[in-house]
């Protein structure tokens, strides 16, 4: 009698081993599937995005090939730029030449001139004197070197 008490109990063990088991399988499975179905949607959608960006591209270009495309695409770009900032740098034959501008030396020389259009406004000039007299060498040398240390892009810190 003993002896079938403890094949019960190691039996009943055995199921309940079995049972959790399966458990965790079927929610296991129950998991994956519904991790199947998100990513499944998510690709769904990432398809219908890219399908109607690329007709809507299509028809962009079906309306700029038209009659007043043109003038729409410069209508565009001049919104576009509309309060910018825009500074024309001539190119090759003698000119400037961007490709190969010194950078540091156009800012630095661009300083020198705010520096010296500020300080014009900043100092009426007198009748009797030249220009020794509104800008002293040092200040000059001093704001020079505060423009282009303000100018320059700083080192990161390590």
């Amino acid at each position: 009698e003993e002896y079938n008490t403890l094949v019960q109990k190691a039996e009943a063990e055995i199921e309940k081993i079995k049972v959790q088991a399966d458990g965790g399988y079927e929610r296991a499975v129950i998991e994956a599937d519904a991790y199947y179905e998100q990513q499944q949607q998510l690709a769904e959608a990432i398809i219908a995005e890219g399908t109607a960006e690329a007709e809507a591209v299509r028809e962009m270009n079906k309306a700029l090939s038209g009659p007043g495309g043109e003038q729409m695409m410069k209508l565009e770009l001049a919104n576009a730029l509309a309060n910018k900032h825009i500074i024309m740098l001539p190119m090759g034959g003698g000119g400037l030449d961007v490709r190969s501008t010194d950078v540091n030396s156009l800012l630095e020389m661009l300083g020198v001139q705010k520096i010296a259009e500020e300080a014009q406004r900043e100092k009426p000039r007198p009748v009797s004197s030249g220009i020794s007299s509104i800008l002293k060498p040092r200040e000059v040398s001093q704001q020079l070197e505060n423009s282009v240390r303000s100018a320059r892009p700083q080192a990161p810190e390590q």
